[in-house]
């Protein structure tokens, strides 16, 4: 087990006088990720949600520190950060030269981070929702197995400002703050930023220094803005920054490394989101959900973990990815309102409308490769959805969701590869609830999840083996939420069967060389 970095939190936070008397309540769990933003008791999905409260509580800076207290949730790095998610025990664990459409999503502030979550810093943060299973109606083919949803602190009407230092073992240090008001009348901000560095736990006895170290620093801006009594935007940009170590193995098995070429786990990304609400329309209340980001991933490693002289048959070699990921997204919501109701007024919908353009280009360097290798592969989803709640009375109501999507893929690279998938999708879901009281349901669901199909990028493997389909993945579950004693005991259950169609598996298979030694090869079936 890895050692803890113990650190001392020193906070202020300064605002306008309180009330003398305060009263302890628990706050109603609102679930941004869902459409309509319903209470959690409502909502008829296996949801985790871990609110400001508990992450200052436990003083969390990083996703990967939060999923440690959500169950069916595991994460794997591979480097120094979480870059990958597994959600009742489906998600990718790693990525090097192939490309990734990943079964668990990420959404940070309503832009797509899946597949590239060392920016999930948890500074200033709200609430941080894990949706557990396939979300077909709602995210579409980034979220087979479920959707982690990150939700920072919004700009407040009073004017407010905090700080906060922290200080701990293995020289760990960081600083961080945010400041929150008024504008005008009808303009709030808020600005935060944070710095924080760590020598790490482990020493490289080679070089004679700390490893493993962090130094990770954000800034981010947000503003609402009401435009009109009937018109609101709200913008949110950030930057986040990581420069991390990753100097991993070590041939006796302990902390200490013997690296000559330590690797490295860095990630820069900007991001810019905006959601404009329009609520003048008679028949449906109109979001518009735009989102641009652009990241740069730089993962590296000494692929021997020694140096040369150690032993007397020299191996000596590192592996480097750098990616460039730019992410361009838009959404059209329609949502209902009380005189479209359907079904004698009984029935909410939602329908909405998604595009999503990604692209990433990789350069590797390799000790072994002749040249680089580079390549570069571009994503466009389409989708259109749908939504609907019906009460059927006063206990009783049953959802429906359905989405369609059409997947379009174009890949090459240096070794002459080249494919161009394409693929139409469906998901959705039906679900009954029945409401026990106030704060308490049943719910039973089955839900239709899908992942697009992709390729292999090793030119070594026979025709058959490059590429494979789309997964599928039906959801069945049982579930109850609810509160007892006044809040003080909170219950959430469920029991779930997964039923998985043409998975997408990790495999390998050999060759013969030329000078008769075997070569391994990792592909997906």
């Amino acid at each position: 087990m890895p050692k803890q970095i113990t650190s001392l939190v020193l906070g202020l936070l300064l605002s306008n006088f309180l009330s003398a008397q305060e009263t302890v309540n628990i706050q109603e769990i609102i679930v941004t990720a869902d459409f309509r933003q319903q209470s959690l008791a409502r909502i008829s999905n296996s949801i985790s949600v871990l609110n400001e409260s508990r992450l200052e509580r436990q003083h969390i800076s990083h996703l990967d520190e939060a999923l440690q207290l959500a169950p069916n949730v595991n994460f794997a790095s591979g480097s120094n950060r979480a870059r990958f998610y597994q959600i009742r025990g489906i998600g990718e664990r790693g990525q090097f030269s192939e490309p990734l459409n990943p079964s668990v999503g990420l959404m940070i502030d309503g832009v797509d981070f899946s597949g590239a979550g060392n920016a999930a810093l948890l500074y200033d943060v709200e609430q941080v929702e894990i949706l557990m299973g396939p979300q077909g109606t709602r995210y579409g083919s980034n979220a087979l197995a479920g959707l982690i949803n990150i939700r920072s602190k919004a700009p407040t009407a009073e004017a407010s400002f905090g700080v906060q230092i922290d200080l701990g073992n293995y020289d760990s240090r960081g600083l961080a703050g945010y400041l929150s008001g008024p504008l005008t009348q009808d303009l709030q901000f808020r600005f935060s930023a944070q710095q924080a560095r760590s020598d790490g736990f482990s020493q490289n006895l080679y070089l004679h220094r700390p490893t493993n170290q962090r130094d990770e620093s954000l800034l981010r801006g947000k503003l609402n803005w009401q435009v009109a009594q009937d018109i609101q935007l709200e913008l949110s940009l950030s930057r986040f920054e990581l420069d991390n170590g990753y100097d991993a193995f070590s041939l006796d098995n302990i902390r200490d490394t013997l690296s000559d070429e330590p690797g490295f786990d860095r990630q820069v990304s900007d991001f810019l989101s905006s959601t404009l609400s329009l609520d003048g329309f008679r028949l449906a209340k109109v979001e518009l959900i735009a989102a641009l980001s652009d990241s740069s991933i730089d993962y590296g490693y000494d692929e021997d973990w020694s140096f040369i002289g150690l032993h007397p048959f020299e191996y000596s070699s590192t592996d480097r990815y750098l990616r460039e990921r730019e992410n361009a997204s838009a959404e059209l919501r329609l949502l209902s309102r009380d005189n479209s109701l359907l079904f004698d007024g009984r029935t909410s919908w939602v329908l909405g409308f998604y595009h999503l353009q990604q692209d990433v280009s990789l350069n590797r360097l390799y000790t072994y490769l002749t040249e680089p290798f580079s390549s570069r592969y571009r994503i466009d989803r389409s989708a259109i959805f749908a939504d609907t709640s019906t009460e059927l009375n006063a206990r009783w109501s049953l959802d429906l969701g359905l989405r369609l999507e059409h997947f379009d893929a174009d890949y090459h690279d240096s070794s002459t590869l080249s494919f161009t998938p394409q693929d139409s999708l469906q998901g959705g879901k039906v679900a009954v609830n029945y409401l026990v009281g106030e704060s308490a349901s049943f719910y039973l669901s089955a839900a239709r999840g899908y992942k697009a199909g992709g390729f292999n990028t090793d030119g070594s493997l026979d025709p058959d083996l490059r590429e494979f389909g789309d997964e599928r993945l039906w959801n069945y579950e049982l579930g109850y939420k609810g509160s007892f004693d006044d809040n003080r005991l909170q219950v959430r259950s469920a029991i779930f069967y997964m039923d998985r169609k043409a998975v997408q598996i990790a495999s390998s298979t050999t060759r013969l060389r030329a000078d008769l030694s075997t070569a391994f090869i990792d592909y997906i079936g």
